[in-house]
């Protein structure tokens, strides 16, 4: 019997291939690696520029100033 083969779905072009947290988990465990040479300083730096990429090309965040009379006081 002839194996059964599917199609994968189109990956949408509008979103990384790589997300932020798969980044920060990334840079998690090569945190933990204690052979700190010029490779391991290269590839941490990578990583950090492809996280900056992606977090910039995101929505942008909405800044509010919050002024102190604007604060109120718990009942």
């Amino acid at each position: 019997m002839a194996q059964r083969t599917s199609t994968r779905a189109k990956p949408d072009p509008a979103q990384p291939i790589v997300t932020v947290e798969d980044i920060d988990e990334a840079l998690v465990y090569t945190s933990l690696n204690a052979n700190r040479d010029d490779n391991w300083h290269r590839w941490a730096d990578a990583l950090l520029d492809q996280r900056n990429r992606i977090a910039r090309s995101g929505p942008a965040r909405e800044r509010r100033v919050i002024y102190p009379t604007e604060y109120r006081e718990a009942d």
